[in-house]
């Protein structure tokens, strides 16, 4: 500061300097509550003041602020107002008053006097307008409008209405935490179903299955999982929902814990939906409770503070917070990603068909089968082949579903390698791809194994051309696994002759 100026410190009313920041806040803050409560203007004080001001409005121009507006000035601001810009939360643009101004200007200036004479709006008022310009007030969306009925007597009312429920934001808050947590739940349950009966009257495989449930379905629930624990009861629907999504055209299923398995396990690579909806609850509640220096200092307190108010599950899935902190590293910067890969650190699941043929190399195997770079149709049948789920008839007698597991075309048992190699309907196919392969793989027919060549299992041979040798063995088994369609077998055979015949 210069040293020529000086500014005076603040001082009470008996004449008491002021330094520090809080007893200068506290004293402007009585000065304006006495200015404005208790006592009155001196007008006499001021006229001296007053009178040394040259640039005065005239007695006419001083009066125009307390006159009611004309119709002119409302018009002459509507002609004026800026072109193409957004609408306001009637939804209605500028250009439309502009152009259909000689249809509403009687009832827009109306309304428009009431709102400002009244902070309020009669519904006559608004109906008489909506008929004039063919529109329709949202009364639903404008809670804090305030519609009453045309009185006897103008009087001042309140401009807020109270409500039970008010919906913001895509959430609806209610006044009782629990119904408010079932609320919000059971909307994303029913925007859940809804989305799965549009969708599955797509004709899509189970790996396309996979992709919507991920990328569309499930990314509808995660902005209330933000906010609310998700209850049991949700999980159970939704759940129940995806699986009926996923396995519509299969007899068949595999256990819904190996759908979340990465597809390089065996898995498609499913978002478990119990464990990431727990991620994002518990990112917001440490976000809310970790002080300036990295502590998580108040989430005991609030979890002893707000034991008898909030609902059950509520208090579970905060001791949940508190049980996710003390397993994290220390130090680590908390991420929902973090979280949920550490829940998923606990889940330890092995696909039944590993365990089943325990002697084949599983890591080459799903390897193939997750090939990113093959056609989905193609990895959807080999996922099917390779994890059982093929309807063959020796399954459906050990469950009952058949009498005997006898093939219907050449009465020998049924299996699923069986209808792929030894079958006489797929035994030419077979056959010839099998040596196809063989002169890929520079080893002889004889020497490939069967088992070993349909479960993609190309560990014992040294060759550059995976790709293409797995894409042929695809090929081999949706031939048999599926009805092939005639633009299938184009594609199959053109992609051989480019490939060399």
């Amino acid at each position: 500061m210069c040293a020529k100026r000086k500014v005076d410190p603040v001082r009470t009313v008996a004449g008491t300097p002021l330094r520090d920041p809080v007893s200068i806040a506290a004293a402007f803050l009585d000065h304006d509550s006495r200015l404005y409560s208790e006592q009155t203007i001196d007008n006499a004080a001021g006229a001296p003041f007053v009178r040394n001001i040259t640039n005065r409005l005239s007695e006419d121009s001083s009066d125009l602020p307390r006159c009611e507006i004309t119709d002119e000035e409302v018009a002459l601001i509507v002609q004026h107002t800026p072109k193409q810009k957004l609408p306001g939360i009637d939804g209605i643009p500028y250009e439309f008053y502009q152009h259909y101004w000689s249809v509403v200007q009687a009832e827009f200036c109306n309304m428009l006097r009431t709102v400002i004479n009244r902070n309020a709006l009669y519904r006559s008022q608004t109906e008489a307008f909506t008929r004039a310009a063919t529109a329709q007030i949202n009364s639903a969306k404008t809670k804090l409008l305030d519609l009453e009925p045309e009185p006897h007597a103008l009087r001042q009312v309140s401009p807020y209405v109270k409500t039970d429920e008010l919906r913001t934001l895509g959430i609806k808050f209610m006044q009782h935490s629990e119904q408010l947590i079932k609320c919000n739940w059971d909307s994303m349950v029913h925007k859940v179903r809804g989305s799965l009966l549009t969708a599955r009257l797509r004709n899509i495989n189970i790996i396309q299955g996979a992709y919507i449930v991920n990328t569309y379905l499930l990314s509808q629930l995660w902005y209330v999982a933000h906010l609310f624990p998700m209850p049991k009861a949700t999980e159970a629907q939704i759940r129940l929902y995806i699986g009926w999504f996923m396995w519509r055209r299969y007899q068949f299923r595999a256990n819904r814990e190996q759908l979340l398995l990465p597809a390089d396990r065996g898995g498609l690579g499913l978002v478990d939906l119990k464990l990431k909806a727990r991620a994002l609850f518990e990112k917001t509640i440490i976000q809310q409770f970790t002080s300036e220096n990295g502590e998580v200092t108040a989430l005991h307190h609030a979890v002893w503070t707000y034991d008898h108010i909030l609902p059950r599950h509520y208090l579970q899935a905060l001791q949940g917070v508190k049980q996710t902190l003390i397993e994290l590293p220390a130090g680590v910067s908390v991420t929902t990603s973090l979280l949920y890969k550490q829940h998923r650190r606990t889940v330890n699941v092995v696909p039944r068909v590993q365990l089943k043929w325990a002697n084949l190399h599983w890591d080459t195997i799903w390897k193939n089968t997750a090939d990113v770079e093959l056609p989905t149709a193609l990895r959807a049948s080999a996922h099917s082949f390779v994890k059982d789920l093929t309807p063959a008839k020796n399954r459906c007698k050990r469950i009952f579903l058949d009498a005997d597991d006898r093939c219907v075309i050449c009465d020998h048992r049924d299996t699923a390698l069986h209808r792929v190699t030894s079958c006489i309907y797929s035994r030419p196919l077979w056959t010839w791809g099998r040596r196809r392969i063989a002169r890929r793989l520079d080893v002889a027919a004889d020497d490939i194994r069967e088992k070993t060549l349909c479960f993609l299992d190309l560990t014992a041979f040294a060759t550059v051309k995976r790709r293409a040798v797995v894409w042929l063995l695809m090929n081999l088994i949706d031939f048999t696994v599926n009805t092939p369609t005639i633009s299938h077998l184009r594609e199959f055979v053109d992609r051989l002759h480019r490939a060399g015949g």
